[in-house]
């Protein structure tokens, strides 16, 4: 049993060549993933999600994983919760509307603006236009 109340991080590296880490769902089932094996509590919201698809034979959408990570940022007695998006720009920005790019991005405005006081959002970028314009602070190397 992991005890309640403590900080948990959860962590995104946008790696340029390798294509399963460069996309929204599975930046979402990345945290949701690494949320739960850091909280019992996370990972009761996660196994209910995994019931409700017919024990995993059933892929959730994307609107199910993002209501499953609010489910976590929001639980009772759930301590600090830091998700850290390294390399955003290494998300492409490829034609097709919305880009994978604009999708990562829409999901950190998406939890700056979820009011959820125990979470920090730490996004790193080049100056990239699109990372720019955010809400949320962005560090650029």
């Amino acid at each position: 049993m992991k005890e309640e109340g403590l900080a948990s991080v959860a962590f995104s590296y946008f790696d340029f060549m390798d294509s399963s880490k460069q996309d929204f769902r599975g930046v979402l089932s990345s945290l949701l993933t690494q949320l739960s094996a850091q909280s019992d509590a996370c990972c009761g919201v996660l196994e209910d999600m995994y019931s409700k698809h017919d024990a995993g034979s059933k892929e959730p959408s994307e609107d199910a994983l993002r209501e499953c990570l609010m489910s976590m940022l929001t639980l009772e007695d759930q301590g600090p919760i830091f998700i850290i998006l390294d390399a955003i720009d290494e998300c492409p920005n490829s034609a097709g509307t919305p880009s994978p790019r604009e999708n990562v991005l829409e999901l950190v405005e998406w939890l700056s603006e979820s009011c959820c006081s125990n979470l920090s959002v730490c996004v790193t970028s080049r100056p990239e236009t699109e990372c720019l314009g955010m809400q949320t602070t962005v560090v650029t190397f």
